[in-house]
């Protein structure tokens, strides 16, 4: 039973059926008759950005807690969650674009930097493939690190268009305090005259 939990696990089209799957919900919301343009912006940004942090969280967590199983199965897949992140802030536009229009208010910094972690995201959306990673070799980690100005900008797109810190600190506070706790593992020893330095 365990082996073949285990097996459903390692299956890619399990892992995108159910990031696809609220997908599907949001898209039949949008079609109704009674969407709710407001709810479906507010849910598909979220999830962008959960898959986002779960993204970052990757790196760290394989050097806070190396060795473990469960890192080695999250490095693997860090690709399809940012992947999925990306796609989910697709969904974000296209519902944006369906309810407020594509080119409203460009002059607005919260809009504008929604534009920009938007543009930031494509990089490694488009180099995401096995073959371009393979292609790219070394040069694809700077496309991969493109994340962070993603991160950088749906910050200050969420504290910009909502008005409260408190939401944001809560998605994305994990991962600071991880990258943290990561550097600390790393450097420690070195600091400390240990024998062993970090990876």
């Amino acid at each position: 039973m365990r082996h073949r939990l285990q097996h459903l696990l390692d299956t890619p089209h399990f892992i995108w059926t159910l990031l696809a799957l609220p997908a599907f919900g949001l898209v039949s919301k949008a079609a109704g008759p009674d969407a709710d343009g407001g709810m479906l912006l507010h849910v598909t940004g979220e999830l962008s950005v959960r898959l986002l942090v779960l993204t970052l969280l990757v790196t760290p967590l394989a050097v806070v807690f190396s060795g473990r199983s469960w890192t080695r199965w999250l490095r693997r897949r860090r690709r399809w969650f940012g992947v999925a992140s990306a796609l989910y802030a697709l969904l974000h536009l296209a519902v944006y674009a369906g309810f407020e229009g594509v080119f409203t208010a460009w002059s607005d910094p919260a809009i504008l930097t929604g534009w920009l972690a938007l543009v930031a995201f494509l990089p490694p959306l488009v180099t995401s493939t096995d073959r371009a990673v393979r292609s790219l070799g070394r040069r694809w980690k700077p496309v991969q690190q493109l994340s962070y100005a993603v991160a950088v900008a749906t910050i200050a797109h969420w504290v910009l268009l909502d008005g409260h810190v408190v939401p944001v600190l809560v998605h994305f506070a994990p991962w600071v305090v991880l990258r943290l706790w990561a550097w600390r593992v790393k450097t420690g020893p070195a600091v400390s005259g240990g024998a062993r330095s970090g990876p």
